[in-house]
């Protein structure tokens, strides 16, 4: 008896495939198994039939991989209180006036020295293994 509900594949996704298409190693590593089987979810959802849109939405993964934040710098109601604030005013504080102080903080901040620390510590970790200078 044949099993009308037997699905066979049309489209796959591997990894020689998203290196052919010309991802660096380092991409290369972010596409786990999990990942791939993400981006196939992916294809499948979005209907994309054309390799050129899967390549599209395999670069669009590593893009918000990639640009995912860490913070660097952060401001506390702690941190307030150190600069001789009053713990009664800081307590009249909502956490939207605490992002609203973050902005401002952040507009100060002078971008090309603090990507030098972050290159600093980057290049740190990554020849020593540690934060040490």
């Amino acid at each position: 008896m044949i099993d009308w509900n037997t699905a066979f594949p049309v489209l796959s996704i591997t990894r020689k495939t998203l290196k052919s298409a010309g991802l660096t190693d380092e991409q290369m590593a972010f596409f786990t198994d999990e990942k791939m089987t993400e981006l196939a979810q992916m294809v499948y959802v979005e209907g994309l039939h054309f390799i050129d849109d899967v390549l599209m939405t395999a670069r669009e993964m590593l893009d918000k991989s990639f640009g995912q934040a860490y913070g660097v710098i952060a401001i506390t109601r702690t941190s307030l209180n150190e600069t001789g604030i009053s713990n009664e005013e800081i307590a009249t504080l909502t956490d939207e006036d605490m992002a609203h102080i973050a902005e401002k903080v952040s507009a100060c901040i002078d971008d090309e020295e603090l990507l030098n620390h972050i290159y600093t510590g980057a290049r740190n970790l990554l020849d020593f293994g540690n934060m040490a200078v």
